[in-house]
């Protein structure tokens, strides 16, 4: 998460120093993270700790979230995606193993930011070879 932070306050400052490539993408660019007020949570793997630190806070009045950006693993991602439905707020995960995330009756707020092809290829091996027969792959569409 340190990481991340630093990436934004470099990406705030438009400093290039590590990622010599984001010179090319803020130029002329407007575009600030609010690091003031945004709220972070580190939900690790686990599956609802996010969601449960985040409605902790709600509860407390301390906050009411505006959108969701992340996580990476896909247990977290699927809780914060039910609770962003509930919430009617956006949710970008980086990263998503579970069509759940894509499907948008299941996550109608979600949107894909890296969809893991590598993981809908094993998804659709392994059911070919569980039924033995011949399928067809479907092209992954975008919301």
């Amino acid at each position: 998460m340190a990481a991340a932070l630093l990436a934004m306050e470099d990406f705030n400052n438009r400093d290039n120093r590590i990622v010599k490539e984001m010179e090319a993408l803020t130029q002329n660019c407007t575009v600030q993270f609010d690091l003031s007020q945004s709220m972070f949570v580190d939900t690790s793997a686990l599956a609802h700790s996010g969601s449960t630190m985040v409605m902790d806070q709600v509860k407390r009045g301390e906050a009411f979230p505006c959108a969701f950006a992340g996580p990476y693993f896909d247990l977290p991602a699927q809780s914060i995606a039910s609770m962003a439905a509930a919430l009617t707020i956006p949710h970008n995960p980086h990263r998503g193993y579970n069509y759940r995330l894509s499907d948008s009756m299941y996550s109608p707020f979600t949107s894909m930011a890296f969809p893991d092809m590598a993981i809908m290829a094993m998804l659709w091996a392994s059911i070919y070879f569980m039924w033995n027969e011949t399928i067809t792959l479907p092209f992954c569409t975008h919301k």
